[in-house]
């Protein structure tokens, strides 16, 4: 729909719409609720600019279109944040509110506006509902608490807008991630269409009800549509993101990996490479079902993704699960496929890194020392090698505190947001007596979560140093057993 079409103005309330769901104003109201945020907004605001019925009304709203498509969201907010106060009791302008406080990042004010217009015991704003249901579920780890009220948005809005594809498919996700893979498939069915995103969904809802062959067909779907998509739009980025995701439902992990490197290099977005590597990690899981005879190509395709994110935890934490085996045959069984692989030239920096992490848990510490060493020499760029090696030259004799410092500042110069990388820094820093310096990246890589053993004392070493005694005395309490 053109947003410079003629739209007839006001814009009903949901009410109206329920007492006359075939008028104009309905339809629009439809059409609107199946458009994207940004251009839905600029198709209400185009709505309110040409039917209110106040000149400064219009003005506002003309205002505020030509804010919104500069970008100019302070000057947006302040239309809306007027054509509220002089008219208080239209949802409509509060809903555009909402959207420009969105754009803003101002999101606990954006859910404010959208509640006094959306309350979840009774009947508001159709799209405000959506609006919030969209919201409460970008939080996956609060969605089963937030299940009962989403659900509850949705179903209102609905009420008011029976057709709205993308609250429907949003129901129907909603359902698959609650066990509800029956009413899911029910929804999904009838909203797919040639959209990647709900065409994935249906095949994973699919696939747990056990229907691998229509799982597998709408896969494949999904995976053509989204190559579609991007074939048209190059910087569609969702769209690469969607061909990747199916391909990797697909098991068809070469693929989705190609897909993501290609998108990398079109998009410029550095993201697809974090992902890609995510991907390597799920494809070497994929193959370790096969057992140890696999170690080989796992190691191949770990050390595909370290090259994709060189701190990947997915794929270091698939690299120690080769030998961190509970069973201690098993674990044996794990080196001697280790050592197998470097014998045949495949991986070896990767084999020898995961050798000297078993190594050191095992107290073997000049063969960890050994391992590491081979591995930064054949692969200076693994940063999860460098650490852990500067390390070992920092604490354990023969130290060397100059390589040991070269070596993290090398390593942080590639992943400057590392924490891991700042606590080692930092715990170099302390033996070569630069403590503020230390106190600096010790407290860094605690703020960015790293919780490796020593962090705490060796900042209580430095605290020390300095004549903070009490400073100190803190740290010590998180190193007593």
């Amino acid at each position: 729909m053109s947003t410079t079409s003629p739209i007839p103005s006001p814009i009903p309330s949901p009410a109206v719409l329920e007492a006359a769901p075939t008028t104009r104003k309905a339809r629009f109201i439809r059409i609107l609720a199946c458009l994207p945020s940004m251009i839905a907004a600029a198709v209400m605001i185009y709505a309110l600019s040409v039917g209110s019925s106040a000149p400064i009304d219009k003005i506002y709203a003309r205002e505020a279109q030509l804010r919104w498509n500069q970008k100019d969201f302070p000057a947006a907010l302040v239309c809306s944040q007027r054509l509220v106060r002089r008219n208080p009791a239209e949802v409509e302008y509060r809903y555009l509110m909402t959207l420009v406080l969105e754009r803003l990042g101002r999101l606990d004010e954006a859910e404010a506006v959208a509640r006094s217009i959306a309350p979840e015991d009774r009947s508001g704003f159709a799209l405000a509902h959506f609006w919030l249901a969209e919201r409460l579920m970008a939080d996956p780890r609060r969605l089963a608490s937030r299940a009962p009220a989403i659900e509850g948005h949705l179903r209102r809005g609905l009420q008011s807008v029976p057709k709205a594809p993308q609250a429907k498919a949003m129901l129907g996700k909603l359902y698959a991630l609650t066990g509800r893979a029956r009413d899911a498939r029910v929804l999904l069915e009838a909203v797919a269409g040639d959209e990647p995103e709900r065409l994935l969904d249906l095949a994973r809802v699919c696939r747990s009800l056990g229907d691998a062959n229509e799982a597998n067909r709408r896969g494949r779907a999904a995976r053509d549509a989204a190559q579609a998509r991007t074939e048209s739009r190059p910087d569609d980025k969702p769209a690469w993101f969607l061909w990747a995701d199916a391909c990797t439902f697909l098991e068809d992990y070469p693929q989705a990996v190609q897909v993501l490197e290609q998108a990398a290099k079109i998009t410029g977005e550095p993201g697809f490479k974090k992902v890609a590597a995510d991907v390597c990690a799920i494809w070497s899981a994929a193959l370790g079902k096969r057992g140890l005879s696999s170690a080989g190509e796992r190691l191949s395709v770990l050390q595909l993704g370290l090259k994709y994110d060189e701190a990947n935890p997915r794929v270091l934490d698939q690299i120690s699960g080769l030998v961190n085996q509970a069973d201690a045959a098993q674990a044996e069984q794990g080196r001697a496929a280790l050592r197998a692989v470097l014998a045949s030239g495949r991986a070896p920096a990767v084999a020898h890194f995961a050798l000297g992490n078993d190594d050191w848990s095992r107290g073997r510490l000049r063969a960890a020392r050994d391992h590491w060493e081979q591995a930064y020499r054949i692969d200076p760029k693994l940063t999860a090698v460098a650490n852990n090696l500067a390390w070992m030259l920092a604490y354990h004799d023969p130290t060397d505190l100059p390589r040991a410092l070269a070596l993290i500042d090398e390593a942080l110069n590639r992943s400057p947001a590392d924490p891991r990388l700042r606590g080692t820094r930092g715990q170099v820093l302390v033996k070569l007596g630069r403590w503020k310096e230390s106190l600096a990246e010790i407290e860094s890589a605690l703020s960015g979560g790293e919780t490796s053993p020593g962090l705490h004392d060796s900042l209580a070493q430095a605290y020390d140093h300095l004549g903070m005694a009490e400073m100190a005395a803190e740290h010590r309490k998180f190193t007593k057993p």
